[in-house]
């Protein structure tokens, strides 16, 4: 898998958070992650994926908070 497309899809978003997850619990914001469908159907691009499942693995669950 490309590395690049790993840090993008599922660690880029993770970063940003961590960032800036001060702020966003001072002021009780909400991150919103927007995945795709694609992890439901049989794809001939894996990698694109396997990325956005983790991207949906690593996220809360709904209504819980990061911190």
């Amino acid at each position: 898998m490309k590395k690049s497309i790993l840090i993008i899809n599922a660690l880029g978003p993770c970063l940003v958070v961590s960032t800036f997850l001060p702020m966003l619990i001072r002021d009780k914001a909400r991150v919103i992650n927007i995945s795709s469908e694609s992890v439901r159907l049989p794809a001939l691009f894996q990698p694109y994926q396997i990325t956005k499942i983790a991207l949906e693995a690593i996220r809360p669950p709904s209504g819980r908070n990061w911190s």
